[in-house]
Order: C-alpha cells, then structure tokens, then sequence
C-alpha cells in the first residue's frame, strides 16, 4: 500500500513537472530560500527516528519508480519525495542546480533532496553542481527569511 502511494505521488509529478509551469506548483515543494545559507553546514538537522524514517520514504519513491513505465528523472522523484515528507518533523531542502561541467547534456541540470547534510533521493557530487533554487520545507528554519516575509 505504501508504495501504490509513492507511485501515485511520482505520477503526478512527473505530470506537473512535464506539462504545468513550474510557477503554478512550486509552492507546494517548499518556500525558497537563499542557497549559500539554506546549503551551509549544519542548516538542517535531522534526529537518529526522523532520518530512518525518510530515508524508508526515499526507498518507497525508488521502489514505485522502478514498478511505473517509463523514466522517473531526478526532479519528479524529488517532488514525490518531498510531498511524501509532508508532515514530518523535518526540515527539508530540495535543491535544483545546473552542472558546472557539463551545460548541455544530459545531466546539466539535477534535483536531490537533502536534510541535516544528507541527501535523501538524487545521489549526486554536490561539488559539481550550482544551485540554482532551493525550496525549504519550512521557511521558520532559515529567520533571515521569516523576519523578511514578515515585513
């Protein structure tokens, strides 16, 4: 049952993420947030039961992407992932960049989910990439942005 909701949560994602302007849902991956504070170290944490327990959503949108035709690319498996995350007592950044290698191929532009330094779905060598846009799951994490939003 777990996964038949990870594979329904990638196929709308992969939907919007194909057909629907970015503008129109990004709201519901998170609040953006300046990525050189959002991405220092020790932003996020992430307890020993929460950590277990995202990292056991991560492996059920794996799961439902291997089960489901077709592709799941890096973004759809990061918005399934963080819609699955909602609720949780966690602050979760999903990071959207642009390789600084390689600008026209394939993997020019990547999407990873990560909490307290760990990258939940979208393994990559974070080095190699330049974050373009990173959505927080909870704006309160970062008081630079809630003090400004409140304004």
């Amino acid at each position: 049952m777990k996964v038949l909701r990870a594979m329904t949560y990638v196929v709308v994602a992969r939907f919007l993420v194909r057909f629907v302007a970015f503008s129109r849902w990004r709201a519901s991956v998170g609040q953006m947030v300046d990525p050189a504070m959002a991405l220092a170290a020790n932003a996020t944490s992430m307890n020993a039961t929460a950590r277990s327990a995202a990292f056991a959503l991560a492996r059920q949108i794996d799961r439902a992407c291997s089960r489901l035709p077709g592709t799941s690319r890096c973004l759809p498996r990061a918005v399934a992932l963080r819609w699955l995350l909602h609720g949780q007592p966690l602050t979760v950044l999903t990071v959207i960049a642009f390789s600084k290698v390689d600008r026209a191929g394939e993997d020019a532009y990547h999407a990873w989910v990560e909490c307290g330094g760990e990258l939940l779905i979208g393994h990559c060598d974070r080095a190699g990439y330049e974050p373009i846009m990173v959505l927080c799951s909870d704006s309160r994490a970062f008081p630079a942005l809630h003090a400004a939003r409140s304004e």
